[in-house]
C-alpha cells in the first residue's frame, strides 16, 4: 500500500501510527524516495484513552524534518509528551516495553489511572460532581501553618491546629464543618482534583468493580 502511495506521490504529510516500523520500512524508504512528506508516528496508547496527560507520542525521525514538525505540531495543543527518535532505536524500544506486563500493585494502580482520567474528562464535560465526593468526611488537606481544610480547591478553613492544641479531632467533629459536608453532599461544587478523587473512587462501588474487573482480566 506505501509502495502504491508512493507511486501516486501525494502533496500532504504521509504518516503512519503502527506499533512497528521494521515491517513498514521498506514503504516509508520508498515515499520518502518519491518526493513525499513522511514521517512516522507511534501513539503510546490505546484509542480509548480520552486524555492525554502523561501519555507518550514518539515521533520517528525518517530524514524529513518538515513532515517531522507537522507531525509534532498535530500534538502541540495536548498535554503529551513528545519524544523524537530512529526506526531502529524505536523498535529495540517497543520490543522491550511488549515484553513487559503490569503486574500486583502496578496492575492495580493502572486501572485506576484509567478510571481517574475518564472521570476528569466527565466533570469537565458535565460541569458537577460525577461521583459522590467524600471531602471532608473520608479526606482532608492540612495547610503549611495549621489550617485544616477539607481540599485545596474549596479551601474552607475549618480550623487550625495549632489554636486547638493539635487536636484534629476538635476541628474534624466541630461545628464549622457540618456546613461544609452540606454543601458537598448537596454537589454545590465540583472539581477534577486528584488527591479527593482518588479516595472517592475507593469508596464507589461501580469504580471499584470496573477496576477489579480490569485488574483480572487477561491482557
Amino acid at each position: 500500500m506505501l509502495a502504491e502511495l508512493a507511486g501516486r506521490r501525494p502533496r500532504g504529510i504521509v504518516f503512519d501510527i503502527g506499533s512497528l516500523k521494521t515491517p513498514l520500512r521498506s514503504g516509508l524508504e520508498q515515499l520518502r524516495a518519491a518526493g513525499c512528506h513522511v514521517t512516522s508516528v507511534h501513539p503510546m496508547f490505546g484509542p480509548d484513552t480520552e486524555l492525554l496527560s502523561g501519555r507518550h507520542v514518539i515521533f520517528i525521525d525518517l530524514g524529513h524534518a518538515e513532515a517531522l514538525a507537522a507531525a509534532r505540531t498535530l500534538f502541540a495543543s495536548t498535554m503529551a509528551e513528545q519524544v523524537v527518535m530512529g526506526p531502529d532505536e524505536h523498535d529495540r524500544l517497543i520490543a522491550y516495553v511488549e515484553s513487559k506486563r503490569y503486574k500486583g500493585v502496578a496492575r492495580i494502580t493502572e486501572a485506576f489511572r484509567v478510571e481517574y482520567y475518564k472521570l476528569v474528562k466527565r466533570i469537565l464535560e458535565e460541569e458537577e460532581q460525577v461521583i459522590d465526593c467524600y471531602a471532608g468526611w473520608a479526606s482532608a488537606q492540612i495547610y503549611a501553618d495549621g489550617t485544616v481544610w477539607p481540599c485545596c480547591v474549596r479551601a474552607d478553613n475549618l480550623g487550625n491546629l495549632r489554636d486547638h492544641d493539635y487536636d484534629f479531632k476538635a476541628i474534624w467533629f466541630g461545628d464549622k464543618i457540618k456546613e461544609v459536608r452540606r454543601s458537598i453532599a448537596a454537589k454545590e461544587c465540583y472539581c477534577p482534583l486528584a488527591n479527593a478523587s482518588y479516595t472517592n473512587m475507593l469508596i464507589d462501588p461501580p469504580t471499584l468493580t470496573r477496576v477489579g474487573l480490569k485488574v483480572i482480566s487477561p491482557d
